[in-house]
């Protein structure tokens, strides 16, 4: 599991107070690492449900588009056609 993953889980599992504190900590590493490390480690991910929550932390148009296309992706191969 990445980094990236492991502070995904973390807004996943967390609500209120935490849960800003979990996106503070997830924009955080967003802004220290790389984009080209970001982009993969997106592409690694399994967990569609967490995708939103990269989204939520606020990125730049890049890593939105690697968000989104690992989406779609996902969503093809759970069946979920588009």
């Amino acid at each position: 599991m990445s980094a990236l993953e492991t502070y995904l889980k973390g807004c996943a599992t967390t609500r209120g107070l935490e849960h800003i504190n979990a996106i503070r900590a997830l924009r955080t590493y967003i802004r220290l690492t790389s984009e080209e490390d970001i982009t993969l480690a997106i592409n690694r991910i399994t967990d569609i449900m967490l995708l939103k929550h990269i989204i939520e932390a606020g990125v730049n148009a890049r890593l939105q588009k690697a968000v989104t296309t690992r989406y779609d992706l996902l969503k093809r191969e759970q069946g979920g056609g588009t």
